[in-house]
């Protein structure tokens, strides 16, 4: 990943990154709390579809010193 994504997980309340690989058969779930304080212990299954990457991310508006994200 790069520090776009590094730096997002940084400064967020909660982060999430799940990913599957065909080829080596497999799909892992990680996730992050309290600005990468707390980490999940990752999770793994057996999967045989599709490559994928899914990440999603709440920030922590308080700690960027923003009160709303704007349209």
């Amino acid at each position: 990943m790069g520090y776009s994504v590094k730096l997002v997980n940084i400064m967020s309340k909660h982060f999430f990154v799940e990913a599957g690989r065909k080829n080596k058969q497999i799909a892992i779930k990680i996730e992050w709390k309290n600005n990468m304080m707390k980490m999940d212990k990752p999770q793994t299954c057996p999967y045989k579809k599709f490559d994928y990457t899914k990440i999603s991310a709440t920030l922590d508006l308080q700690k960027l010193g923003v009160k709303k994200l704007s349209a």
